[in-house]
């Protein structure tokens, strides 16, 4: 009987469970916010649990919480992303019932427009002072707590807080593109 590679194996088992599992709960509220997920919400997570298992360089992950959440929202867009079936009949989720769907993708012009917001976002972030990005991307972009945050940046979680109202702040008072395709 060859053991080679046990340690490891009991290492991630041990790893998923310490830091993972404990937000699994989180995870299936997130998709249960989602209507059209729920017939899905245990697949999503075993899937997620399988690829979690599979990583080659646990260790180096730092924050379980939010690569669980990372985990899953790939998921989704790759199940989106085979099954995107525009004016043809799909799978609904709710009740598993097979009803027709319109093509309901957005038109050229709504994607150039969200285009325009999307950089005139990313140009805001990027605009703010060093310690606010970085906590207003932690908070809102990959969803760690305040407390997560406070100890990832070494700061108190006041400083957290008052951070991340500011980068609202900031995205809230960003200057329109004047460039901007009007509808």
């Amino acid at each position: 009987m060859v053991t080679m590679g046990k340690p490891q194996q009991n290492g991630r088992v041990a790893w998923l469970i310490s830091e993972i599992m404990p937000h699994e709960r989180d995870v299936r509220r997130f998709l249960g916010r989602q209507p059209r997920y729920i017939c899905e919400i245990d697949d999503f997570i075993q899937d997620a649990y399988l690829r979690m298992y599979a990583v080659a360089d646990f260790e180096k992950i730092h924050s379980g919480r939010g690569y669980f959440f990372t985990v899953v929202k790939n998921i989704i867009r790759e199940r989106a992303r085979k099954s995107k079936v525009s004016g043809r009949y799909i799978l609904e989720l709710d009740h598993c019932v097979l009803e027709r769907v319109e093509d309901n993708r957005p038109s050229q012009e709504h994607l150039l427009l969200w285009r325009h917001e999307w950089q005139r976002l990313e140009r805001a972030i990027d605009d703010m002072p060093v310690r606010c990005r970085e906590v207003f991307i932690k908070r809102r972009v990959l969803g760690f707590s305040q407390r997560e945050t406070a100890e990832l940046l070494n700061i108190s979680e006041n400083i957290v807080e008052k951070e991340a109202a500011r980068g609202r702040r900031m995205i809230a008072h960003a200057a329109p593109d004047e460039t901007a395709p009007a509808l």
